[in-house]
């Protein structure tokens, strides 16, 4: 999870750096689909920080557990 973490929050970085260009030269239609990946790409990045902290808060093995369900 922290590589996918790393991953995520590298893309997040790319994904406001395009967003900010397409928006300097008045690319208007390509600024806002990338605005439309902005907001699930944000809610992965805290998925993943939370159960990364789940993860230290419980232990390894009680996440593992919680995380097979019933």
């Amino acid at each position: 999870m922290e590589c996918d973490l790393k991953i995520e929050q590298k893309g997040l970085a790319d994904l406001k750096a395009a967003i900010a260009h397409f928006e300097t030269v008045g690319d208007f239609g390509s600024r806002e689909l990338l605005e439309d990946i902005l907001e699930p790409k944000e809610e992965q990045i805290d998925w993943l920080e939370t159960q990364l902290g789940l993860i230290v808060k419980v232990g390894i093995e009680n996440y593992l557990q919680s995380q097979m369900g019933d």
